[in-house]
């Protein structure tokens, strides 16, 4: 209710989000730092999807990863595309079928723009919020990051590119949840304080 987003995303918010593929779109974004490098072992799952799919990878400016990255992205092939400290996460979210994200604020990013997601936390304030989600029905929580197989990563997201049905649930639930009008709703709460 209170969650404070950028302006853009409670526009997005209000559009209709489309599920038809393949070609499918998913987004990977593990935080500025991906501090347990997680994002190497999603890039392993997802390059043997065997679904037409592009696979966008975001890193944070303090990503702490970035000599092995440089090496990774020699290997992969035209499917993957990567970017560094964008500004426009909220659209490329919107667009996107799929999100695979650590939890943090990009959970409620995720859920606004009605985004199906798979987390894969670090912290524990990460687990929290992963596990609420989960329980709300918008993620779907595979737990640690560092202990999570490849695997277990490509299982889930080739059930969940399968299941438009599900996915669209995900979505709804997700914006249901996280409307991007928390901002809103705290200046108004601030000025009904303040009498004015």
């Amino acid at each position: 209710e209170f969650a404070l987003l950028r302006s853009e995303f409670s526009g997005l918010n209000r559009q209709e989000k489309k599920f038809n593929g393949p070609p499918f779109k998913i987004l990977v974004t593990m935080g500025g730092v991906d501090r347990t490098g997680a994002t190497f072992n999603i890039i392993d799952a997802l390059a043997g999807l065997g679904i037409a799919s592009h696979k966008e990878i975001i890193t944070g400016s303090g990503f702490a990863h970035s000599e092995r990255l440089k090496r990774v992205k020699r290997q992969t092939d035209n499917s993957f595309s990567y970017s560094a400290d964008i500004r426009n996460i909220g659209e490329r979210l919107f667009g996107a079928h799929l999100a695979i994200s650590a939890g943090g604020n990009t959970l409620y990013e995720c859920a606004c723009t009605g985004t199906p997601t798979i987390v894969l936390w670090e912290d524990d304030h990460e687990r929290r919020e992963a596990a609420d989600f989960a329980r709300e029905g918008a993620v779907i929580n595979l737990g640690p990051g560092t202990s999570t197989t490849s695997s277990d990563i490509r299982n889930v997201v080739t059930s969940l590119l399968k299941n438009e049905t599900e996915r669209m649930r995900m979505s709804q639930r997700g914006m249901t949840i996280v409307d991007g009008r928390g901002t809103s709703r705290i200046c108004d709460d601030l000025l009904d304080l303040g009498g004015i």
